[in-house]
């Protein structure tokens, strides 16, 4: 659905768009007054953190891909099996297949008045993906905020990150910042905790490689939309103060 919304609105010229954004305005009411926040950053720049605390502040729900793709992956869907290797690997997973996923979630009543996208778009074309199926219906990225990290404490943050082997629990620790009461044991459910394929060393630096390939030309678009804030988040500062500076950008420009 959302890749045929996507299709109908590049075949609309720009005319013929602002027209029906003010269609959608009425025809999509219960959309009125969405608010879309992007956070961007590097894999490991603590964007799930600083969502889930922006998702209590302000209401909203998270729209985590990477968590998406995740849910795919554990429940063996045909989707998941072909994008294990992808993600185990540090590769980025298709745009059509994060597309189908994207829509399917968007169009559900729970993300109607808005949502938080916890590292979606990764790239440009995915950018612009997204800001066709919001203009769709009549909504639109609000504020885009890039949390800014130095590859240092990227590295550092990664390779110590450990997860909780059970898939339905999932809690994540850091040895360093969030350690375990017990070493190597789930404070929750009491499983082991495990290395996520894609925070093995070796692999990270890969994902932080296709990261700075892709995110310059995303950064710029979202620059020149006057759209995008940077935030300083590395390892001096706590998530505390890097909430309170993401509030800061988001209500200034709201």
């Amino acid at each position: 659905m959302g890749e045929l919304l996507v299709n109908l609105w590049h075949e609309i010229t720009t005319f013929g768009q602002e027209i029906w954004l003010r269609v959608a305005w009425l025809f999509f009411w219960k959309r009125r007054g969405a608010r879309y926040i992007v956070i961007l950053g590097a894999p490991g720049a603590g964007k799930g953190t600083i969502s889930t605390m922006l998702s209590a502040r302000m209401n909203l729900p998270i729209l985590s891909t990477g968590n998406l793709l995740r849910r795919e992956i554990a429940n063996g869907t045909a989707i998941g099996k072909q994008c294990e290797e992808l993600v185990k690997s540090g590769q980025f997973v298709p745009d059509e297949i994060v597309l189908q996923l994207l829509s399917q979630a968007l169009d559900k009543p729970e993300y109607f008045q808005g949502a938080i996208f916890d590292g979606y778009p990764r790239t440009l074309s995915q950018a612009e993906t997204l800001r066709k199926m919001l203009a769709w219906w009549g909504n639109k990225v609000n504020r885009v905020v890039l949390l800014d990290v130095e590859e240092k404490d990227l590295v550092e943050r990664l390779s110590l990150r450990r997860i909780c082997s059970n898939k339905s629990c999932g809690q994540t620790f850091h040895v360093n910042f969030k350690p375990p009461r017990a070493e190597n044991q789930c404070d929750v459910c009491q499983s082991e905790l495990t290395v996520r394929d894609d925070d093995k060393p070796e692999v990270v630096k890969d994902r932080l490689y296709v990261f700075h390939e892709t995110s310059g030309p995303l950064r710029r678009y979202y620059e020149r939309n006057r759209l995008l804030t940077r935030v300083v988040a590395d390892n001096t500062t706590g998530p505390d103060d890097v909430l309170r500076n993401v509030l800061f950008t988001i209500e200034q420009f709201d």
